[in-house]
C-alpha cells in the first residue's frame, strides 16, 4: 500500500474544491438567490442568453465527485483501478454537461422556480419571483433568511429594470 504525502494531500484539495465548487451551484439552484438569472453571465466563455453558471458549477462538481476514486485507487498504488476508471465512458457525462451548459441549458432539466420563470418569458428583464413568492417570504417570522431572500428579490427588481430601462434605449440609472 502506497501512502504518500502528495497523494494524501491532493486527495484534501479535491474534496475541498469539490465543496468551494457545488456548494454556490447548488445554492443558485435551490432558489434561494435567484438574481443570478437576471444578471449579466459571468463569464466571457458564457455564450447562451441566459446565465448557466449554476449548471456548469454542478457540471464541475460532478465531474470532480465522479474523479475522486480514481485518487483513492492512486492513494492506494492501484494504477490499474485508476486508469480502468478513467476509461469508464460514464465519468466523461460530467464533462460534457459542462461544455453544453455554456451554449444552452435545457429548462426541464432545472428546478421547477426555473422552469416558471422560463415559462414566463425566462429573459433577463422578466423577474424571478412572482408575487405570490415576495408575500409568502413577507409572511415569513423576522430572521436572516428573510432579509437574505428580501434582499434578493430587491436586487432582482433593480437589476429588471435596469434591463428593461437598457432595452427601451432609455438612461440607465
Amino acid at each position: 500500500m502506497y501512502m504518500t504525502t502528495d497523494v494524501l494531500v491532493i486527495g484534501l484539495a479535491m474534496h475541498l474544491v469539490v465543496v468551494a465548487v457545488v456548494a454556490p451551484g447548488l445554492r443558485a439552484l435551490s432558489g434561494a438567490r435567484r438574481s443570478w438569472v437576471v444578471k449579466p453571465p459571468y463569464n466571457a466563455s458564457q455564450i447562451a442568453s441566459r446565465n448557466t453558471w449554476p449548471f456548469t458549477m454542478a457540471g464541475l462538481g460532478g465531474a470532480l465527485v465522479m474523479s475522486l476514486p480514481a485518487t483513492v485507487f492512486e492513494f492506494f498504488g492501484r494504477e490499474d483501478l485508476r486508469q480502468l476508471w478513467w476509461n469508464l465512458p460514464f465519468i466523461w457525462l460530467a464533462m460534457l454537461v459542462i461544455a453544453v451548459s455554456c451554449f444552452w441549458w435545457p429548462a426541464r432539466l432545472a428546478p421547477r422556480w426555473y422552469r416558471r420563470w422560463a415559462a414566463r418569458g425566462g429573459t433577463r428583464d422578466v423577474m424571478p419571483w412572482t408575487e405570490e413568492e415576495i408575500a409568502a417570504i413577507r409572511a415569513r417570522p423576522e430572521g436572516r433568511r428573510r432579509r437574505g431572500l428580501l434582499r434578493d428579490v430587491q436586487r432582482c427588481r433593480e437589476l429588471t429594470a435596469t434591463q428593461i430601462t437598457e432595452r427601451a434605449g432609455g438612461p440607465v440609472p
